[in-house]
């Protein structure tokens, strides 16, 4: 997605002498859908369900910084700190950094009772599907724990705001993966 002056919205950096990528100067992990969904199969049997809010709220917590880094300075390439410009470089960042595909088309801010998301691509869902076939329970954590930042930093709160929820997953035979977001009161 480029923005509306044509230049590249977000540049991921290979740092070679540090051996490290950067997004605004931030460093960033990148892994493959093998790392990943073995990791998150060895925290499922050895943590159960609690191994869903732990991955939730990392992920969380560190798209969160990164987002307050990005839109610090209260511009990104000539944009103000709107939530419109939050969710468009969010749907940018989740693709680059090879997640899939996420619209935040939907929403409005502040969110209502029944806002939802959804990704019809997800790394977490379809790298399960090829490791191990379908499961009983959503697999994307990760993308849960991105939405909630991206949620927090368009309303301008913090984290603990908000709550997001996987309702349906493609590792669950559905068409695509839905977040619910509910504001807690």
């Amino acid at each position: 997605m480029n923005n509306e002056k044509g230049k590249e919205r977000i540049k991921i950096i290979n740092d070679l002498e540090k051996n490290r990528l950067l997004i605004e100067n931030k460093p960033i992990v990148l892994h493959c859908h093998h790392y990943n969904t073995f990791l998150q199969r060895t925290l499922e049997d050895a943590l159960g369900e609690a191994m869903i809010d732990i991955q939730i709220n990392a992920a969380a917590e560190e798209t969160y910084e990164l987002l307050q880094s990005v839109f610090s300075s209260s511009a990104v390439n000539g944009e103000s700190q709107t939530a419109d410009a939050i969710f468009r470089y969010a749907e940018e960042l989740y693709r680059k950094m090879g997640l899939g595909i996420i619209d935040f088309s939907s929403l409005t801010v502040p969110i209502n009772d029944h806002s939802s998301i959804k990704s019809p691509v997800s790394h977490y869902a379809i790298a399960w599907l090829e490791k191990w076939g379908s499961h009983e329970h959503p697999v994307c954590h990760f993308t849960a724990g991105f939405i909630k930042a991206v949620i927090a930093s368009a309303h301008q709160e913090p984290l603990s705001e908000f709550k997001v929820e996987e309702v349906k997953c493609i590792v669950m035979k559905n068409d695509v993966c839905e977040f619910k977001i509910v504001r807690r009161k």
